[in-house]
C-alpha cells in the first residue's frame, strides 16, 4: 500500500502499467465521470508486449469518512483470448474438412447433444441447418432401432468410448436406408472430452 498510495496509476509496478491506450483511456473517463464495465482494449507494452485487458472503473466510497475513490480494476485476458482463437480457427477447419466429406458428418458437445450437421445431411434429409439442430438426430432413425441406437449412444457420452451401430435413416422421400454411424471424441489436454465428431456411411 506504501508503495502505490499518493502515486499515478501509471506510475506504479515499476511503470507496468504506463501505456498510452490504458492512461488515455483512464484519463478521459476520470476527466468525463464516464465509468464503465468490462471494456476490453488491446494495448501495447513496452515490458509486456500486446495484451488484451478487460477494464473496469467505479465509484467505491470509504467507510466512515464517505470519501469518493475510483476503483480501477484491470484483468489480462490475452492467454484466454488466444486459446479461443485458437480453438475457434480449429473448429473452423474441422467443419471444413467434414464439408468436403461425401458423407454425412456432423459434431456434437460433450453432452452429446449435435450441435452441427453437413451439407450432405441436409440435403440427404431434405430440411435446413436450424431445423436439422432443433430435431436432432433421433428423429430420424428407423423407430426399431432408435431405442438400441440412443442407449448406445448415451453409453458413450458418459464412457467417453467410441460409439458404433448400424441404423436405418430416413431419406428426404421418406425411404430409410442402411448406415454404418461411427462417432469419436476428441479431448483436451486436460483429459476432458471437448466435442464428439460422427459420420453416417450408406
Amino acid at each position: 500500500r506504501q508503495e502505490t498510495e499518493g502515486r499515478l496509476f501509471s506510475e506504479i509496478n515499476n511503470r507496468q502499467w504506463d501505456i498510452p491506450e490504458l492512461r488515455i483511456t483512464l484519463e478521459r473517463s476520470l476527466k468525463e465521470i464516464n465509468f464503465f464495465e468490462n471494456l476490453e482494449i488491446t494495448v501495447k507494452s513496452a515490458a509486456l508486449g500486446d495484451r488484451i485487458i478487460i477494464l473496469n472503473v467505479k465509484t467505491i466510497f470509504r467507510e466512515g469518512s464517505g470519501e469518493q475513490l475510483v476503483l480501477v480494476a484491470i484483468e489480462d485476458v490475452t492467454d484466454r483470448r488466444q486459446v479461443e482463437n485458437s480453438l475457434t480457427e480449429r473448429a473452423e477447419f474441422l467443419r471444413g474438412l467434414l464439408e468436403s466429406i461425401p458423407q454425412i458428418s456432423s459434431t456434437a458437445l460433450p453432452d452429446g447433444k449435435a450441435n452441427y450437421y453437413n451439407n450432405y445431411f441436409l440435403n440427404y434429409a431434405g430440411i435446413g441447418y436450424e431445423q436439422a439442430v432443433e430435431l436432432g438426430w433421433q428423429q430420424f432413425i428407423h423407430p426399431n432401432e432408435l431405442e438400441e441406437t440412443s442407449k448406445a449412444w448415451r453409453h458413450s457420452v458418459s464412457t467417453g468410448e467410441e460409439f458404433e451401430k448400424e441404423v436405418r435413416l430416413k431419406r428426404h422421400d421418406g425411404v430409410y436406408r442402411w448406415h454404418i454411424s461411427r462417432a469419436l471424441p476428441t479431448w483436451n489436454s486436460e483429459g476432458k472430452i471437448i466435442s464428439w465428431v460422427g459420420t453416417a456411411t450408406d
